[in-house]
């Protein structure tokens, strides 16, 4: 499990870096639920971070989880904001974690 994590960090970490010269987009985290009204018009303006690396849902939630920048509770996966300050700070990313209508986001 520790060498997935490290695999896992160290993509995100690159991938991150790369983004960096896109400067001021946000993405999700964590798609909205089907049962949000607004899910369509959220995905619209802030992306699925899945959809940018071209995951499905399911298995970018488990990256996260493997990462250790997400866990699970009950059937939801939820980010650890801890752990993505530690992440970014760690590997001086130019990137910034918030949350919107319980929706995280990157930029």
């Amino acid at each position: 499990m520790e060498a997935a994590r490290i695999i896992g960090v160290r993509a995100l970490t690159d991938f991150f870096m790369a983004m960096a010269a896109m400067k001021a987009h946000w993405y999700n985290l964590m798609v909205p639920s089907f049962s949000d009204p607004s899910r369509a018009e959220i995905n619209a303006v802030f992306p699925p971070l899945s959809a940018l690396l071209n995951l499905d849902i399911i298995t970018m939630e488990k990256v996260l989880e493997v990462c250790g920048l997400s866990r699970r509770k009950g059937n939801t996966s939820l980010p650890t904001m801890q752990a993505w300050e530690n992440f970014i700070a760690e590997y001086k990313l130019d990137i910034e974690v918030t949350t919107f209508n319980k929706a995280p986001l990157f930029c």
